[in-house]
């Protein structure tokens, strides 16, 4: 079974989000350069998100990595 290629974009408030390829990139959203199939666009999106908020919890002094 093929899997959708798809692309994953991003807004300007960090939202991620993904859709299908052959899609227009909406108003106000644009792509990370990031494509594959979905599992590899939410698996990026996932590092994105942990890696945000690991830098956010080391800037509050709140992590000790």
């Amino acid at each position: 079974m093929k899997q959708e290629t798809i692309y994953q974009v991003i807004c300007d408030g960090h939202i991620h989000t993904i859709i299908p390829a052959e899609n227009d990139v909406p108003a106000g959203w644009k792509t990370t350069g990031r494509m594959g199939t979905k599992d590899l666009c939410l698996e990026y999106i996932d590092e994105v998100m942990r890696n945000s908020i690991v830098s956010y919890l080391r800037n509050r002094g709140n992590c000790t990595y």
